[in-house]
């Protein structure tokens, strides 16, 4: 036993623990910052190039040459980063698991258990490899996303080790509502906050690494300073200012003819999910309440969206036009179906946590953008498009999808879950039983007073066999 420790020992003392280059993280995100975004708006011009003469700009040719040269230079700093990232946190975290081990009395079970969390902690962390290998074949895409888990296992290495030596945890974990407004942030900005994101890393190993190590070959003596939660800005009165000024940036970039649809979708419903989840401990009725208020948001921005830069929407209004032509040729029952089948298909991978909602927030703003445009091109008046909200089917069709987006909130709870689904969907089908009474009406010239006969109709076709 006591050469076994001597040799422990002799290890302890000859592991070194060093800190992270923060310019090794940041410099990456300096040059997505720079050449993303154009990257993004000319891939997405491509993309519109039958929509060249109706008020897309374009980029001069040098422009987008030299974007993309920074872009690869991206990707070079990505993949050296994200291999030396993992290599040296990996490191670091089996380093620290055997000097915390024979710190603790690594014959007790106390020393031994501390040991196997923070090597299941290591195991979770993709490999230097791995990373690697998805920054080369997703062009860089996937650096953000290994920041977070890198980021999320050093917070909880740490944590450990606190506990290990001064019994309680004085770093702050990183999970899943916090990861997912990280990302919400890089996409709405098209990747500028990549550059916070490395710098925070960076930070956050630098620190524990002063706190706990700076004395080794001795024990850590002075307790670290508490830190700060990293998904704290994730609340109501912070997501729907930053949700304002997004809409506001998309509005003005697509008015001046910067086709700027994809991110807001994808970062919208990535901060729904996050600030879902984050209120987990509230009441549903709060957490739908809130995811509500998001949803109208949405549509609200959509609309303006979309009249601001109708030039640059007019071919997918028409292709929704020859879909609304084909439904009223449809009978009573397929168009309640049809109706009810496609908006549960949008709304139930909502459900999802993290992630779910950003088929929610897809739907709502397209469904803005939709409206705006036609009131752009004279086909409805902007009131009337703003009206549509209070139309009767829309407060029952956005309640639903408010409710199902909050059921991510209580995934572990199966009974909660299951009740919360299904009355959103119950929710979701009478929406659309009254959206096809009002298309009955519209086609057969009927007032608003006959809505309920109409509505005993759709019923009466649903149940027929």
């Amino acid at each position: 036993m006591s050469s076994t420790q001597s040799e422990l020992e002799t290890l302890v003392k000859s592991l070194r623990f060093s800190k992270i280059s923060t310019a090794l993280l940041v410099i990456p995100g300096v040059f997505t910052a720079i050449s993303l975004p154009i990257v993004v708006v000319a891939y997405l011009h491509q993309q519109l190039a039958e929509l060249a003469d109706s008020g897309v700009l374009t980029l001069p040719e040098e422009v987008l040459t030299w974007a993309l040269l920074i872009y690869y230079a991206y990707v070079f700093a990505a993949l050296v980063a994200t291999y030396r990232v993992l290599s040296k946190i990996r490191e670091h975290i089996y380093n620290s698991a055997v000097t915390t081990y024979y710190y603790t009395r690594g014959a007790d079970f106390g020393g031994a258990l501390y040991y196997l969390r923070d090597m299941l902690n290591r195991s979770l962390l993709p490999s230097p490899v791995t990373g690697l290998l998805l920054t080369l074949l997703l062009g860089g895409l996937a650096y953000p996303v290994l920041l977070c888990f890198a980021e999320r296992a050093v917070r909880d290495h740490a944590a450990l080790e606190e506990k290990a030596y001064f019994k309680e945890a004085r770093t702050r974990s990183y999970r899943g509502a916090a990861i997912a407004g990280d990302l919400a942030l890089t996409i709405l900005t098209a990747g500028v906050y990549v550059v916070y994101l490395g710098y925070r890393l960076a930070k956050t190993f630098n620190k524990h690494v002063e706190s706990i190590h700076s004395k080794h070959p001795e024990p850590p003596t002075t307790p670290p300073p508490l830190s700060g939660e990293p998904g704290a800005w994730i609340r109501t009165s912070v997501v729907v200012p930053l949700l304002l000024v997004f809409l506001l940036v998309a509005t003005v970039l697509t008015s001046l003819g910067v086709y700027y649809q994809v991110l807001p979708q994808l970062g919208f419903g990535l901060l729904l999910s996050a600030l879902v989840a984050k209120r987990a401990e509230k009441s549903v009725v709060s957490n739908i309440g809130v995811a509500y208020l998001i949803i109208v948001l949405l549509v609200l921005g959509g609309v303006l969206v979309g009249y601001a830069s109708h030039r640059l929407y007019t071919g997918y209004y028409e292709e929704l036009e020859r879909l609304e032509n084909v439904l009223t040729r449809l009978g009573v029952r397929e168009v309640a179906l049809f109706i009810f089948s496609n908006n549960a298909a949008l709304s139930i991978p909502s459900t999802v946590p993290y992630i779910g909602g950003v088929t929610i927030a897809s739907g709502a703003y397209n469904a803005g953008v939709v409206l705006g445009v036609a009131s752009a091109l004279g086909r409805i008046h902007l009131v009337h498009a703003l009206a549509v909200l209070i139309a009767p089917h829309a407060p029952l069709e956005l309640l639903s999808y408010a409710i199902l987006v909050s059921a991510s909130s209580r995934y572990s709870y199966w009974r909660k879950f299951a009740l919360i689904v299904v009355t959103g969907l119950l929710v979701l089908f009478l929406a659309a039983v009254l959206e096809t009474a009002l298309i009955v009406l519209g086609i057969s010239g009927g007032a608003i007073t006959d809505l309920p006969e109409a509505v005993l109709r759709v019923l009466e076709e649903l149940i027929r066999v």
